[in-house]
């Protein structure tokens, strides 16, 4: 991947996202994504903010295609995988998720 339109592309397609619903997640017209992709046009600094944040991946790895994210993956659970980890825990662990959740919550709040 050469290019940021390319990272953007790899990020969607490996959610299985289209392009409405990635475009809804990081709040940008469905119009935007494909002259995105092409390198038709720039992001803007808040929408390399959404992705970053949405994908769990720095905006240096999308602007340069180093550092990408820590474990160099990109981490998604659907709401049904994330339900049934929060079903399945022990009391001890739902409140420690709890926990995270709400300080996670707090933390993007913040940013």
């Amino acid at each position: 991947m050469h290019s940021l339109g390319e990272r953007i592309l790899y990020i969607r397609k490996k959610n299985k996202l289209t392009q409405k619903d990635f475009a809804d997640l990081i709040n940008v017209a469905r119009s935007s994504i494909g002259k995105l992709e092409n390198d038709e046009v720039s992001p803007s600094a808040a929408t390399l903010l959404e992705i970053s944040k949405a994908f769990n991946v720095s905006i240096d790895w999308l602007i340069t295609g180093k550092n990408y994210s820590k474990n160099n993956e990109i981490i998604k659970y659907t709401n049904e995988e994330i339900v049934n980890i929060i079903e399945n825990a022990s009391d001890e662990d739902k409140e420690f998720i709890y926990m995270f959740f709400n300080k996670f919550k707090k933390l993007f709040k913040d940013n």
